[in-house]
This record gives C-alpha cells, sequence and structure tokens, in this order.
C-alpha cells in the first residue's frame, strides 16, 4: 500500500517544478516569492522536512487539519501540507490552489531559524502578520493560474480570516 506522501508527491512536484511556477517573482512585505523558492518546496518533502498527507475526518493525531470551507491547508505548526484527494490538482483552480498553499510553506521555510542562520532569509521578514502570508499566497496563486491559462484565477468569495 503507497503512502499519502507516495501519492501526493508527484501531482505536488509537478506543480512546483512547472513553467508557471517557475516565472513567479515577487515581492510581498519583505518576502520574495520565486521560482526557485518553490524547488525548494519541492525538495523539502523528500527530505523529510515537510509531510503531504490526506485530510481525514475524526480526532487525534491523525485528523485532518483543514480549516473548514478550506481545500486544501498548509500547517506550520506540525510542517504539514494537507490535501484532500490523490486527485486534487487535475484541475487548473486545484493546481493553483496547490501553489497557493506552497507558498505558506515557501514562508515557514524561509522564516525558520535555521535558514536564516544559513544566511537565506534576510531579516526583513520579521513582523509580517497572518494577512501578508494570505495575501503572498493569494498572489503567488493567482499569477500560477494566470501563467497556466491566461486568464485570472476564478476563485470564490474569500473565505480567509486575515487578522491577527
Amino acid at each position: 500500500m503507497s503512502s499519502d506522501y507516495d501519492r501526493l508527491f508527484p501531482r505536488v512536484g509537478k506543480v512546483l517544478l512547472s513553467k508557471a511556477a517557475a516565472s513567479i517573482d515577487f515581492w510581498c512585505n519583505g518576502m520574495h516569492v520565486y521560482g526557485g523558492g518553490y524547488y525548494f518546496v519541492s525538495y523539502a518533502p523528500t527530505q523529510g522536512w515537510i509531510g503531504l498527507k490526506f485530510a481525514k475526518s475524526g480526532k487525534g493525531a491523525e485528523a485532518t487539519q483543514v480549516t473548514a470551507g478550506a481545500e486544501a491547508q498548509y500547517v506550520h505548526e506540525i510542517r504539514v501540507l494537507w490535501f484532500p484527494s490523490a486527485s486534487y490538482g487535475m484541475r487548473s483552480a486545484e493546481r493553483a490552489g496547490i501553489l497557493h498553499e506552497c507558498t505558506h510553506a515557501l514562508r515557514h521555510i524561509m522564516l525558520s531559524g535555521v535558514y536564516e542562520k544559513d544566511g537565506l532569509c534576510g531579516s526583513s521578514i520579521r513582523g509580517q502578520l497572518k494577512a501578508d502570508d494570505e495575501a503572498a499566497a493569494h498572489i503567488a496563486g493567482s499569477l500560477f493560474y494566470l501563467y497556466e491559462n491566461g486568464a485570472e484565477w476564478p476563485t470564490r468569495v474569500w473565505t480567509h480570516s486575515v487578522t491577527q
């Protein structure tokens, strides 16, 4: 039986290493979001630094960490990207969603103390708010969709809380 990682990594990796993801390059309140960063995010699960898991119902350690109303989610406290199914990412809007969540993982990687010590992160990122994190992820997902399709990402009504 294959693990969640075995079933999810091919699709997530394909999004992160795509031409559309490689084309992303912008700054958001001191955070540089760029294609090379996504390459690093694609490497992190291969080393066990970030987990890839299916969202599950129930309670306990294996319960889903996906907030109600979200399709997928990155939970930085446990370093896990949660996805609803192995088929998530078949549609272009879902691929943009994968990139959105991986942008949260990228931000977390770049804010981690170990990466700061190695000089991979500037101190100007300190003090970012949850709103900055969501803004960067939304911009990245929107750009991914635009680069892949030549059209705006048809997102649904915004349901995330971005207040501190």
